[in-house]
């Protein structure tokens, strides 16, 4: 009763939110207990506690003062994708100052739905390649008379890959958007075979009984459309000579008309569990231009495997709005377990597990908010029907390696590794791509280096030393001065990087420590694999240059030489101070959290939340940032949160500073698979309050 409840309010919220964003400046106001309360006849302090609960899972918007606004953020985010909202907003807030006048709605179409193009389907870059380029040419072509006959296991997902080219070809245009999409189930017919042969031509009234109307039959329905045939195998031999004329001639007439032949309009998909060369449609096979292979699960490439076990396991947080840590043990069990029906068996393997870790983690005390799936908590059943294979057991352990991967966090709003967040990983298990043509020969060999110095043209100059001391361009030089903003700097290095051979990844070899959080955003914002190392100078700089030349040299591998090289420079005693005190404070505190990890994430949330407000980096504040966060994320991890006393007056008096520390603090939050509430956000904000020239106060 209390989730039906909790339901009608958010539906009663995204309707008023959908008014509002549909009439901006008319009479319509946000949802507030009040009215919701009047409106759906309900008890207003129901209505405020499942308002306020909605709010801290983080399905509503808050705009605080009497009486308090509630907005529902799914509905905004779709609207004004490219905008972020806080959660708390103070009083007297309007949404339209925080939308950029460039910020246009997202047309309503893309609301509903993006299109769903084959190119978009899990396997499509290796395991599906070869079906899917041979699909999209079918339904693309002109004509649409590049009949398709699918085939494959039970469970493979044929249904769905023909659903897919429907949904491409509308998608792409080729088809109209009201093409119909008809599908029938010949095993029904199996026995009746006249009875499919009157649904699928039709017949005229003459045919019928006491003198009924005729009929249009399946092929008509289905104009201009696909019409698809689930189980062809299973139709009788009489049946598929009748779809061979059809198919052949591209005419057919009606049961009882034998004198008018009408066109055939339509594109016909054929599914079958049967190979071609089968007996059941051996015949019939050589009738269709285009033929399909769907393989069966134990033949999929892993890492397309990985991304499909992955994308269900988010499906089941998305569902159940629970949270999932999923080990890595546990998903090298999934990828190499046995699934006799295919996909059905992964689904069904997936929701059993994720069932009884739940059931055993709510009869624990205490209880966190992550569940755990660990490789002990499998069903017997499931590990007997996994077999030992080394060739697989090594490439699981290849792919792991290269993705450094502990475990994958998934919540109802999106999942991450120990290390990545959704996108970057996504990134990484595509990163090896379709097979390409033989690339020409590079102009120059080795790892390209960039070069990131403050002054006035200091590292151009470097480079250009360098590059004439090892007689070929190896190093390129970006220099910024003292008042240049991160974001300045980082766009300089994306263009640079445009301009290189980046194929083997990029060193990045800077002057300070802060500049070694790059890697994420240029890989992000350019597919290139790079690394960073700091506190480096000429003669380093020299070294590495050097170093890079070296025949079998990769970026990992130059990447440690260069920490090597320039880990006894004096410049690094600056942080010193950070480390020593990091591995006195942290390590000895943390139960959850990999301590080294934590401190680069925080280190690196700190160097933007810094940027962006024109802080200066100094040692106190990042020893207390780290050091707070790190057990702040511990307490959320275990379903603990500090209260706030006064916290709505806090948020009305630092308004700005709350809403860009909460978009700065999604990082971490994803990462670990946390969600920070406002009063753990107001903590943080302390912290950096005396910082500020002139710092705001409650």
């Amino acid at each position: 009763m209390k989730e039906r409840r909790k339901e009608v309010i958010l539906a009663a919220v995204q309707e008023d939110t959908e008014k509002v964003l549909s009439s901006p400046g008319g009479d319509v106001e946000w949802s507030h207990a009040a009215s919701l309360a009047e409106r759906l006849l309900m008890d207003r302090a129901n209505i405020a506690r499942e308002l306020n609960a909605l709010y801290l899972d983080g399905q509503l918007i808050k705009i605080q003062g009497k009486p308090t606004y509630y907005i529902s953020r799914y509905l905004l985010e779709q609207r004004y994708p490219s905008v972020f909202f806080p959660s708390t907003l103070p009083k007297g807030s309007q949404i339209r100052s925080f939308i950029d006048v460039s910020a246009q709605p997202a047309p309503s179409e893309e609301i509903a739905a993006a299109p769903v193009l084959l190119d978009s389907q899990i396997g499509a870059q290796r395991t599906l390649s070869a079906g899917i380029l041979h699909a999209k040419a079918a339904v693309m072509y002109p004509s649409h008379d590049l009949h398709t006959l699918i085939y494959g296991n039970i469970g493979v997902g044929k249904g769905d890959f023909a659903q897919r080219m429907y949904l491409h070809a509308v998608a792409t245009g080729s088809m109209p958007k009201d093409a119909p999409y008809i599908v029938v189930n010949c095993r029904e017919y199996e026995a009746s075979p006249q009875l499919f042969m009157n649904q699928l031509f039709g017949y005229s009234k003459d045919v019928t009984q006491k003198g009924g109307k005729s009929r249009r039959g399946l092929i008509e329905r289905a104009a201009s459309g696909i019409l698809c045939l689930n189980g062809v195998e299973k139709l009788p031999p009489a049946v598929q000579r009748s779809l061979m004329t059809l198919i052949d001639k591209k005419t057919f007439t009606r049961i009882g008309e034998p004198s008018v032949p009408r066109y055939a309009n339509v594109m016909i998909i054929a599914i079958s569990t049967d190979p071609p060369q089968a007996p059941s449609i051996s015949i019939l096979q050589q009738h269709f231009p285009v033929l399909i292979h769907i393989p069966d699960l134990a033949e999929w490439d892993l890492r397309e495997l990985a991304e499909l076990v992955i994308t269900n396991f988010q499906k089941e947080a998305e569902s159940t709005g629970l949270c999932f840590r999923l080990q890595s043990d546990a998903l090298a069990a999934f990828l190499k377990a046995n699934y006799t029906d295919n996909l059905g068996g992964l689904y069904r393997a997936i929701r059993t597990t994720c069932s009884l870790v739940y059931l055993r983690h709510n009869a624990s005390l205490p209880r966190s908010k992550i569940i755990e799936i660990s490789l002990p908590g499998f069903q017997t059943e499931f590990l007997e029907g996994i077999h030992e294979d080394a060739r697989k057991d090594h490439e699981i352990t290849a792919l792991f390696s290269e993705l450094d991967l502990e475990y994958v966090t998934f919540t109802p709003q999106g999942f991450s590794t120990n290390r990545y967040s959704e996108a970057m990983l996504m990134e990484l298990l595509h990163s090896y791509g379709a097979p390409s043509e033989p690339a020409e020969p590079a102009q120059q060999s080795g790892i390209p280096i960039v070069a990131l110095f403050h002054g006035n043209t200091i590292a151009e100059q470097m480079a250009e030393y360098v590059n004439a001391a090892l007689g070929q361009e190896r190093v390129t030089g970006v220099s910024y001065g003292a008042q240049a903003s991160l974001i300045s700097l980082r766009e300089a290095v994306v263009q640079k990087l445009h301009q290189l051979d980046c194929r083997a990844g990029v060193l990045i070899v800077a002057d300070m420590e802060p500049l070694t959080e790059l890697n994420e955003f240029l890989f992000r914002n350019t597919g290139v694999h790079c690394a960073t190392i700091a506190n480096a100078g000429l003669p380093a700089l020299l070294a590495i240059a050097e170093a890079g030349l070296r025949p079998g040299m990769t970026l990992h591998l130059l990447a440690e030489e260069a920490l090597t090289l320039v880990s006894g420079s004096p410049s690094r005693q600056s942080m010193n101070f950070i480390d020593s005190t990091i591995n006195k404070m942290l390590v000895p505190t943390l139960t959850f959290l990999n301590p080294d990890k934590a401190s680069k994430v925080l280190s690196s949330t700190l160097s933007e939340l810094l940027n962006d407000f024109g802080i200066a980096p100094a040692n106190d504040i990042a020893v207390k940032f780290i050091f707070h966060c790190a057990h702040m994320l511990e307490r959320l991890i275990r379903g603990e949160s500090l209260k706030y006393d006064g916290l709505k007056a806090f948020i009305n008096a630092n308004s700005t500073l709350m809403a860009k520390l909460e978009m700065h603090m999604q990082y971490p939050a994803e990462l670990f698979g946390v969600s920070i509430p406002a009063n753990e956000l107001a903590y943080i904000a302390e912290i950096l309050l005396p910082y500020f020239e002139t710092p705001a106060v409650p």
